[in-house]
């Protein structure tokens, strides 16, 4: 089970895990073990990519506990040795010169000015969904679904601050940290900043300002160069800023559906009911994670309109399937079990 865990982990943090592999990994690490183990894979790849760490974190002994899981071989200790006695003669002097530490210290440091220069001025991490709804998992375990066409691009990643830019529409699942404000550069100068929120977001980057709707928590919604240019939405409300027109608009919303808000319509036609959980999951902002014990080898045919909401999808595929039964494990985990037996 570990090498499974290494594989997806490996995936993950490559931007190469598909939606079906990482409801596969989440299962997974709904297992403490395999939870301990992937944040210690992150952990390492983290720092060999220059992040800072995501967690307090011991650095010594994360990586020694991960070194013994996957049986890597430790440096053995140099042994102390009694420095030799110097020969002195009349006019010279000949002492012994360890040329393997010079070198040693040398790389270090000819390794730790890479480091420094990759981090300060190498490119930033970007995630772009080219042709679908593409889903990250960032290291702060923050959640986003990127709409077709957006990029996100991780600007800083400290202890004490989190900050990307996004152009296009995400709806974020923000992991809650205090010490933390998740700052989202939308262009133009204008800025959300959340601590731990569900919500979507949306900039262009061209000079129409930046739009956020609220699911669940709060989001400041605000200008860096105005002071007092700035509204606070809260679960329900979706507001905008636009800094060209001096507009700042908020408004209520009954219905925030991740990003099948303003969508024309949803067709399933014969889809398979799992695809049709990993499609759900990526258009509203959810993790939808199938247990292992689950039959879900069966069709599923459905028109919906834009606004259809999350809870009525599921409604309907209950009345479909009554023995398939969905529980949340948090806000944006669900966990999906039973059978497909139709209703007769």
């Amino acid at each position: 089970m570990d090498s499974r865990i290494y594989i997806l982990t490996h995936k993950r943090l490559t931007g190469q895990l598909s939606s079906i592999e990482n409801s596969e990994l989440a299962r997974l690490s709904l297992i403490p073990e395999n939870k301990t183990l992937s944040e210690e894979i992150a952990y390492l790849w983290n720092i060999s990519n220059n992040y800072f760490p995501t967690k307090d974190w011991n650095k010594d002994a994360a990586k020694d506990a991960f070194y013994e899981k996957i049986r890597a071989p430790k440096a053995t200790p140099i042994p102390t040795v009694e420095p030799t006695p110097v020969v002195t003669q009349a006019v010279t002097q000949t002492s012994s010169i360890n040329w393997k530490y010079i070198v040693g210290a040398a790389a270090g440091l000819l390794f730790l000015s890479w480091a420094i220069y990759q981090f300060v001025f190498g490119n930033k991490p970007q995630i772009t969904a080219k042709e679908k709804i593409e889903y990250a998992n960032l290291a702060d375990d923050t959640k986003v679904w990127l709409d077709q066409g957006a990029t996100l691009t991780v600007i800083e990643e400290s202890k004490s601050s989190r900050k990307v830019a996004l152009e296009g529409e995400a709806f974020f699942d923000v992991s809650h940290d205090p010490e933390r404000p998740f700052i989202i550069d939308l262009g133009n100068d204008i800025y959300a900043r959340v601590l731990g929120t569900s919500f979507k977001a949306k900039s262009s980057h061209e000079g129409d300002g930046g739009k956020i709707s609220v699911r669940d928590g709060s989001v400041r919604l605000y200008s860096s160069k105005r002071e007092g240019f700035d509204i606070t939405l809260r679960a329900g409300e979706e507001g905008a800023l636009n800094p060209q027109e001096d507009i700042a608009t908020k408004s209520y919303s009954s219905n925030v559906n991740g990003l099948m808000s303003g969508k024309q319509e949803i067709v399933f036609k014969d889809e398979p009911i799992e695809d049709l959980f990993d499609k759900l999951g990526l258009h509203y902002g959810v993790q939808f994670v199938l247990d292992e014990d689950a039959q879900l080898e069966c069709p599923f045919n459905r028109y919906m309109h834009g606004g259809t909401s999350l809870d009525e999808m599921l409604d309907a595929v209950a009345a479909v399937y009554p023995n398939i039964t969905w529980t949340n494990s948090d806000r944006s985990t669900i966990v999906v079990e039973g059978n497909c037996k139709e209703v007769e």
